[in-house]
């Protein structure tokens, strides 16, 4: 009875080891996720930041680029009625020139 005790005690104390080596681990796992964690919160506060300031880049770039358009149409404007004026004075011409003949 006695020897079976001492068995049970050794067994005991080697599980009573590894659950301290398992708590160990857990610890030492619980530790890093925290730290994952904390990165990955540093990582998306930065991201947000990050994509603000790209929104925003874009914002000024698209109202730069929609000025420009507008000042492209009102050239491309004058360009058609002093195109359309050379034409119409042609024809002009023309017409005046087959009626004196």
């Amino acid at each position: 009875m006695e020897k079976e005790m001492s068995g049970l005690s050794e067994r005991m104390s080697k599980v009573e080891g590894i659950l301290e080596q398992i708590s160990g681990r857990l610890n030492h796992v619980e530790t890093r996720m925290e730290r994952i964690e904390s990165r990955m919160d540093h990582i998306e506060s930065r991201m947000g930041s990050e994509f603000a300031a790209i929104r925003a880049e874009m914002n000024s770039g698209l109202g730069e680029l929609r000025a420009q358009m507008g000042e492209l149409r009102a050239q491309m404007g004058t360009q058609f009625r002093w195109t359309l004026a050379f034409i119409m004075g042609m024809w002009v011409t023309v017409i005046v020139t087959v009626l004196f003949k």
